[in-house]
């Protein structure tokens, strides 16, 4: 029931700032619905039960071993019961304000919501479509289970947008905390590879099909990364189980087209667009080889923004206002229904507060 009143909440903040009951000035009501939405999803994120999501309680079970261990005995390495440092002072620090779990888990849901919130506002021209596709994506759900890496995935997104702005001291301070947070945040070096890459005009095109080579020999990918990364060594190995993709497989093929138009079909597209476009490939592969191989579509998870952007890159081509307005209705309207699949259908999200 809580996610059919988020979706309701959602689409009835856009109609009442979108109306003419909303006085706000119009440059200030993107800021007040963004506000408003992400508020709103830190509550529910941030007040779930431990039995919401799969690594709910794990994290809970670090959280009490962290509250009664000193400073001191914390900081023998990088890891702690396989917890990257930064997030383990963070639970240290929180717990010495109050030692509960649920304080710390409110506040890492305000700390992820507020990144996707900032990276919205820097990227998404139609507020609406970009928290649909936010919510019906998996981004949020994924924020409910592998907390710690989605917080690094958003540090990474902005830190991206630092990057681009050439603000390279605040794109390095979100890489150290991303990386603090979760070891994969290396993955960033990718990114850097990719905005030097992208400045030759068709360096994207170029680099595409090699993308599609490497993900056909993803074995030879998967065992260099065991090699480097030995910390993951056993994510690496072979499930032995056959995943399935369900009905996502059709969202993942509806990324790909678009990708591949933006970058080889589509007229005046940009070095951004491209970037975009490609790290929405990253994206879909990342996934596909995680049908085969335990946990490697989490690699796919820092790629997942920019999916929101490449989504708004086709509705910025249409001239046609009517075309523009079905096209974002049914994007959104998809992305919407999706997440009520997906969120009233799995147990793992069957959602309690904390106190039930």
């Amino acid at each position: 029931m809580i996610y059919i009143i988020l979706i309701l909440y959602i689409i009835f903040l856009s109609v009442f700032f979108n109306s003419n009951l909303c006085r706000i000035k119009k440059e200030k009501k993107v800021i007040y619905f963004y506000n408003s939405v992400f508020f709103f999803l830190a509550i529910i994120m941030g007040l779930r039960s431990e039995s919401v999501g799969v690594d709910t309680k794990y994290y809970k079970l670090i959280f009490d071993q962290v509250a009664n261990t000193s400073f001191f005995d914390l900081l023998h390495g990088y890891f702690y019961n396989s917890i990257e440092i930064g997030y383990v002072l963070l639970m240290k620090l929180l717990s010495c304000l109050i030692n509960n779990y649920y304080f710390f888990q409110i506040v890492i849901s305000f700390l992820f919501c507020y990144q996707v919130k900032k990276f919205l506002i820097n990227n998404s021209n139609y507020p609406l479509l970009g928290v649909l596709i936010f919510v019906g994506s998996g981004m949020y759900l994924n924020g409910f289970n592998v907390t710690r890496q989605m917080i690094a995935a958003v540090l990474l997104a902005n830190a991206w947008n630092y990057l681009i702005d050439s603000n390279l001291e605040k794109c390095f301070l979100n890489f150290i905390f991303a990386i603090s947070f979760h070891f994969t945040s290396i993955i960033f070096l990718l990114f850097c590879f990719i905005y030097k890459f992208s400045k030759k005009k068709n360096n994207i095109k170029k680099i595409i099909p090699f993308v599609f080579v490497g993900a056909i020999n993803y074995q030879i990918l998967l065992n260099a990364i065991s090699l480097i990364i030995t910390h993951y060594h056993n994510y690496m190995k072979n499930a032995k189980v056959t995943q399935t993709a369900s009905g996502v497989i059709i969202i993942w093929a509806i990324i790909l087209i678009i990708a591949l138009y933006i970058v080889y079909i589509r007229k005046n597209s940009n070095r951004l667009n491209d970037s975009y476009a490609i790290f929405s490939i990253f994206y879909v592969l990342s996934n596909f080889i995680g049908l085969q191989y335990n946990y490697f579509e989490r690699i796919g998870l820092y790629f997942l923004p920019f999916t929101i952007i490449l989504f708004e890159c086709v509705s910025a081509g249409f001239k046609n206002r009517n075309l523009k307005f079905i096209y974002n209705f049914f994007v959104g309207f998809s992305f919407m229904v999706y997440f009520l699949l997906s969120a009233l259908t799995s147990q793992q999200y069957s959602y309690l507060f904390f106190w039930q």
